[in-house]
């Protein structure tokens, strides 16, 4: 399990199935190689509680962008960050705490007064 570098990834082709490249200097850092694409991904397991009653809430898994779109040190440092906030309990993944609620109501409000702008 070898350090990821450019050139391994850029080497890295389908070989009739999906599979993954893992970085050994981030452990859950990875690139996924598929048929058509290659993508930079993480993987970790989150818990809740203390260390002696730990409990393991989930495996989380996120995509942090195609290889081509994002280079491999944007990636590896957005994927220390990711798997940091796991390590600490915070799920990446989950629905943001200050996301209003769209309803049909207050997206209609919402299109009336824009078309009497107009």
């Amino acid at each position: 399990m070898p350090r990821l570098t450019d050139a391994k990834i850029r080497d890295a082709k389908f070989n009739g199935k999906p599979y993954q490249l893992r970085d050994s200097a981030l452990p859950g850092f990875f690139v996924q190689v598929n048929q058509k694409s290659k993508s930079f991904k993480i993987q970790a397991d989150l818990y809740t509680g203390e260390r002696p009653r730990r409990r393991l809430v989930r495996t989380v898994r996120r995509t942090l962008g195609r290889v081509g779109e994002i280079i491999l040190d944007d990636a590896r440092s957005q994927a220390m960050t990711l798997l940091a906030d796991i390590k600490r309990g915070i799920d990446p993944n989950a629905p943001s705490q200050h996301a209003e609620a769209w309803t049909v109501a207050r997206l209609w409000d919402e299109y009336e007064a824009d078309i009497t702008k107009r």
